[in-house]
């Protein structure tokens, strides 16, 4: 079992246009084509490539030093510009596939970000209060399992991409294990964010934990407003 983080990236051109027919998944080659047109349009590389074809969701290890310095920047363009508070700063959208075996079983829907991986957590203590964007499944515990129902005949809302299993169940100690392995990605992801600010001399003060977890874990001295050094 994994929970692969992922980010979404929504870049759009209106000069590119956008393929007539969908949705992604029925049509990968025509919006993979696009979704890198548009990415390398805004200046990202070539080499960026989505989880899928026609998919707008990134791998976290496998960004770029090039690609993450553009994302993180533009993330945070209205921070380092004082147009946004410290405490408005929200995760990177994206979030956790759900894998087990070679089937991905669900994937973050609208509205989620990296800092869900608090509410797997919680599933993973058989807590119930998931949250991985909207729609939702319909969730139970029993003994060692969680259960997951995907079926949405009481919803005009549908999953996205369309599920190829609407109904499974995970072992509750196998999911303890994939956070444990998936922490460690994220905690990778938050030294090179904080490695990038460094390089860019940019006083950013935990901001690379607020675009993970939601929220720091450390103090910090925010008498003064964010800065950024010109390297002397």
């Amino acid at each position: 079992m994994k929970l692969i983080p992922v980010l979404e990236l929504s870049y759009y051109n209106e000069d590119i246009a956008m393929p007539e027919e969908g949705p992604y998944w029925k049509y990968p080659k025509e919006w993979d084509e696009y979704h890198l047109k548009c990415l390398k349009s805004a200046g990202f590389s070539e080499s960026l490539q989505a989880i899928e074809a026609g998919s707008s969701f990134f791998a976290l290890a496998e960004l770029s030093d090039a690609d993450l310095k553009k994302i993180v920047l533009d993330y945070t363009e209205d921070y380092r510009k004082g147009l946004e508070n410290r405490d408005e700063i929200v995760p990177f959208y994206g979030g956790y596939i759900l894998e087990l075996g070679a089937r991905k079983l669900l994937y973050p829907q609208c509205c989620s970000d990296l800092g869900d991986i608090q509410y797997w957590k919680d599933l993973s203590m058989s807590k119930i209060s998931f949250e991985n964007g909207h729609p939702q499944p319909k969730l139970r515990f029993e003994k060692e399992w969680l259960y997951f129902d995907l079926n949405m005949e009481d919803s005009s809302e549908d999953f996205c991409p369309c599920p190829t299993e609407r109904s499974f169940k995970l072992s509750i100690d196998e999911l303890r294990l994939a956070i444990q392995s998936t922490e460690i990605i994220l905690e990778n992801f938050e030294q090179r964010i904080k490695a990038l600010f460094e390089r860019e001399y940019l006083e950013m003060l935990g901001i690379e934990e607020l675009l993970i977890w939601r929220k720091s874990n450390k103090s910090y001295d925010l008498s003064e407003p964010y800065k950024q050094y010109n390297g002397d």
